[in-house]
């Protein structure tokens, strides 16, 4: 399961074009509310005349002027942020800033509508004031709005450094949980392999005196096998025709020591040879079968393998006709290492999206059914 790099993108998903766009369209329609309501205003409450676009231009202007001072806001009001210990000492130098700030967007637009206004067309009077008296003017009718603008965006700034930092440690939480599942995995891996060894050397050894040939293609195969587990090193996925390799590897093996006791039938689409499987997935499942379901009979057993899509889903059946689960048997408890690692590494690497059961045949023998989610075949080839 590797750890997924960490997304180039901003908070809301889009690239930092994105965002000033998004940042730029937001100003101008505040701009444009603005300019229908000063519009209306003045041209009815004050019984004067303003056009459309005048009143735009000094909207345009105003707001153009909080989003230059937009980024200082924010980078001031983080360094300042409010928690429970410092809050009155906090919004003291908050309303302090707002002041500041207040002051300086007032004096670039008495500045910019001083120097502009015969571009604008924008009636400032029958005699044109001068700087300091429109500064003046500006500063005792604008002052707190603009104060009212600033805490807006200082508390926007907080809550965006807030979701930023919550963005962050959830994905550091994710990482670091995905690093466990792949040292979980690493661990039940390195469980089974061990595992599998043993008991295939068990059986070399119950045949090297009786028939040493039989012995010496065993080891031969058992060397195939281990070879392909340390090309699926460090894999949390292999395919299914893959898993499929290492299963009929295995069966040689078993074909050699169990001779004509053991038959094994198998039932795959070509569609699904690409799907996605955990690597040695179905090798214990198959070692079960043979060990508590062929092996004790004294006639030949068959193993069944079986691979179906359904609903988007991948379903791996492997069916014996040996003697059944035991009276009382219960899956959680009687599982060897085998089904019980196999279970773990089907949580961790999926989840609730898996399934793994255990049941007895109604003619005898033991069924166990695996779903996961079909992933690596196209659907209208998986169906």
């Amino acid at each position: 399961m590797p750890v997924r790099a960490a997304d180039s993108r901003n908070l809301f998903g889009l690239s930092t074009p994105g965002l000033w766009f998004m940042l730029f369209a937001a100003w101008t329609v505040l701009a444009l509310i603005q300019s229908i309501r000063s519009y209306y205003l003045y041209n009815f409450d004050n019984a004067g005349f303003m056009s459309y676009g005048q009143a735009l231009a000094l909207s345009l202007t105003n707001w153009y002027i909080w989003a230059a001072l937009s980024p200082f806001i924010y980078l001031t009001a983080t360094r300042f942020e409010i928690d429970r210990d410092n809050w009155r000492r906090r919004l003291l130098v908050h309303f302090l800033l707002a002041v500041g700030f207040g002051v300086v967007r007032v004096s670039l637009h008495a500045f910019l509508l001083h120097n502009v206004r015969h571009w604008f067309e924008i009636p400032v009077g029958r005699s044109l004031p001068t700087f300091t008296a429109m500064w003046s003017y500006m500063l005792r009718s604008d002052l707190l709005p603009d104060l009212m603008t600033y805490l807006l965006i200082a508390f926007g700034s907080f809550a965006l450094s807030y979701y930023s930092r919550l963005r962050d440690e959830q994905r550091r939480v994710a990482e670091a949980e995905a690093r466990l599942a792949d040292a979980r995995l690493a661990t039940l891996r390195g469980q089974l392999q061990p595992h599998f060894l043993f008991n295939t050397l068990n059986a070399i050894t119950a045949l090297i005196h009786i028939d040493p040939k039989a012995a010496d293609r065993m080891i031969a195969r058992l060397s195939d096998l281990l070879r392909m587990t340390l090309d699926l090193e460090d894999t949390p996925t292999t395919t299914l025709r893959q898993e499929l390799q290492f299963v009929e590897c295995y069966l040689e093996i078993q074909f050699t020591r169990f001779r004509d006791r053991l038959r094994t039938e198998m039932a795959i689409p070509t569609a699904l040879l690409d799907a996605e499987v955990p690597p040695l997935i179905l090798q214990p499942i198959v070692e079960n079968a043979i060990r508590h379901g062929i092996a004790p009979r004294a006639t030949p057993g068959t193993v069944y393998l079986f691979a179906a899509a359904e609903h988007g889903r991948l379903k791996l059946t492997i069916t014996d006709d040996g003697a059944g689960l035991g009276p009382g048997w219960e899956q959680r408890r009687s599982s060897g290492l085998g089904v019980r690692n196999t279970r773990d590494r089907l949580a961790t690497l999926y989840g609730t999206d898996q399934s793994f059961d255990i049941a007895t045949n109604d003619c005898g023998g033991v069924t166990v059914t695996i779903t996961l989610p079909l992933r690596g075949v196209a659907p209208e080839d998986g169906v």
